[in-house]
Parts: structure tokens; C-alpha cells; sequence
């Protein structure tokens, strides 16, 4: 799940509602991961996109997985064919602190 913090909201409560609202699960926040940072260049090294993926670990608490309009798929992979499938900048960087 993916989107923006709200005005007077923590990164813990951010994540805690978007999960909740993209898959209809609740989960308790247990620890930060790592923190990357996208950038995109231009044909003149000029930064046009600047984003920060914030990884963690959390607990699931309750509910069964619904997704939203905007999700077209989920599906799940085998970790060794991992290499294979086409993820977000720095996901197998996670995997790999992660012990994948």
C-alpha cells in the first residue's frame, strides 16, 4: 500500500490507515526496515522525481484481505524465483535485509 501522510499524522499511523484502507486489514506497527530513496533524471541529469519508500515489519492484527479500486492484482510469488518478477525501486534490497 502506497500514499501520502496526512496533516498531523505520524509514518506509524499513516501506514497503520493506508493498509486498513487498501486491504481491509488491520496490523500493528512493529519496526522500521529501511527508508529508500527514488530519483529519476532527465536526459540532462536534471531530478524530476523525488520519492521515499519506507519499509517495515508489522503484525497482522485482523481482517481478510479486500482490495480498493485501484488495486488490479496480488498475487504471490515463490522467493526463489524473486529475480523474475518486476518490483519497486529498492524491494530487493528489503528482501535482502530481510534475509531473502
Amino acid at each position: 500500500p502506497g500514499g501520502a501522510i496526512e496533516i498531523g499524522e505520524t509514518l506509524h499511523e499513516a501506514l497503520t490507515r493506508e493498509i486498513l484502507e487498501e486491504t481491509s486489514i488491520t496490523i500493528k506497527v512493529r519496526d522500521q526496515i529501511e527508508n529508500v530513496n527514488v530519483i529519476r533524471k532527465d536526459t540532462n541529469d536534471k531530478i524530476k522525481i523525488h520519492y521515499v519508500l519506507s519499509f517495515y515489519k508489522c503484525a497482522y492484527i485482523s481482517g481478510r484481505p479486500r482490495f480498493g479500486d485501484d488495486v488490479v492484482a496480488a498475487e504471490w510469488h515463490q522467493i526463489s524465483k524473486i529475480n523474475e518478477i518486476k518490483l519497486i525501486d529498492g524491494a530487493l534490497r528489503i528482501l535482502k535485509i530481510c534475509g531473502y
